[in-house]
């Protein structure tokens, strides 16, 4: 049976695991983050698909942090050159080369720590900003489902040892089990296998995943294919990633103004624009950071 009682359940039991299981990574987090920010660096909040949702909680939000920046493709048009039309194609996020002109649109500091989100951590986009990243040395915080990324490696390893055993070169189906970051799916394959990192060697099954590139992983426990009430003719209903994903970037937060506070510092914290002085509180801080922090969808 599927209805409210049983969603219900499923989401006390990811939210209790996040607070039981992911307060050490969260902690770890918060220090990368704190000390980000006290070296004059801003938060990088990237996603793409309905991840987007859970970076774009951590900008622009009324008791959020000042210094958080939203990447995200919706920039290559509002930044850029490109057209709204160029942007609206859901597959555009498995394009090679996508994070790299994202990244050229944006103020990135040498102290901005950057927290990348993605339920199956495998589109091309994810990856290669968390590369990009990761190399020009800028701590890599990951919010992303350590189910999904086994289950997918799994299967990409049983396909490729199929092609092999089937006179294949073991390359038509590295992709097989990658999913969108679009919340649905029930483990649905969105053949992301045009990305950079196709075939690339990793611990994952044939490509690397966001999980091999982040200093700190914080797991939010959704199932393989995100959605978790399975229906009686296949596939499944009511996603998860979101849900948690929200929580993890409150509790970091959380974490971030404890050490300010911890410190005797003020933190820089959003005031609600719907409060009196909210607006001018917010401009005085905003104006420290010029460009670098764009609220965008914020």
């Amino acid at each position: 049976m599927i209805g409210q009682s049983e969603y219900a359940d499923v989401a006390r039991t990811a939210v209790e695991r996040v607070l039981d299981a992911e307060r050490e990574a969260i902690g770890r987090a918060g220090r990368l983050v704190y000390d980000a920010l006290r070296a004059g660096g801003v938060v990088q909040a990237f996603g793409t698909g309905h991840s987007r949702a859970v970076a774009l909680e951590l900008v622009g939000r009324a008791g959020g942090l000042v210094p958080a920046n939203q990447l995200g493709i919706r920039d290559l048009a509002y930044y850029g050159d490109a057209s709204s039309q160029d942007i609206l194609d859901p597959k555009i996020e498995r394009e090679p080369g996508l994070a790299l002109r994202i990244w050229e649109l944006a103020e990135i500091g040498p102290n901005d720590v950057f927290v990348i989100i993605s339920n199956s951590g495998g589109n091309a986009t994810i990856v290669e900003m968390a590369r990009l990243a990761g190399e020009r040395g800028h701590p890599v915080i990951a919010i992303t489902s350590r189910a999904h990324t086994t289950e997918a490696a799994t299967r990409e390893r049983a396909d490729a040892g199929t092609n092999v055993g089937a006179g294949g070169d073991g390359k038509a189906n590295a992709d097989a089990g990658a999913t969108t970051d679009s919340g649905g799916g029930g483990g649905v394959n969105a053949d992301a296998g045009t990305g950079a990192n196709a075939g690339a060697g990793s611990d994952s099954g044939g490509r690397e995943r966001l999980a091999e590139l982040a200093d700190v992983v914080i797991n939010n426990g959704a199932p393989y294919g995100d959605a978790a009430l399975p229906l009686p003719g296949g596939g499944a209903v009511c996603p998860v990633s979101n849900l948690t994903g929200v929580l993890i970037a409150q509790l970091l937060v959380a974490d971030v103004v404890g050490r300010f506070l911890t410190a005797g510092q003020a933190p820089p914290v959003y005031r609600s624009a719907n409060t009196p002085g909210g607006d001018a509180h917010n401009d005085a801080l905003l104006a420290a950071y010029g460009g670098r922090v764009r609220l965008g969808d914020a």
